[in-house]
């Protein structure tokens, strides 16, 4: 359940998009997102953020995470055993 008090406007979740340092930790953040998009019309005093800034949202989401899945794929590639022929 997404706290009331919290100031969750666009700055909150590009910053926390882009502070995710894992694929699972944003997905976090998206459904976090997701969640507060639906409740904010129930939360009060909150601001339900514009289609303009969930766009907006969403590409960051999208390339932040395309470069943690090449991050992964990196260090899986680097963890396998070189052979020479």
């Amino acid at each position: 359940m997404i706290n009331s008090s919290e100031r969750r406007d666009f700055p909150y979740w590009r910053g926390a998009i882009s502070d995710a340092k894992t694929i699972s930790i944003l997905k976090s953040v998206g459904e976090d997102l997701a969640q507060f998009q639906s409740q904010s019309d129930f939360l009060g005093n909150v601001t339900k953020l514009t289609d303009g800034q969930v766009g907006a949202l969403r590409a960051i989401y999208s390339e932040r995470l395309k470069k943690l899945e090449s991050e992964a794929l990196d260090v899986k590639d680097q963890g396998k055993p070189q052979f020479h022929q």
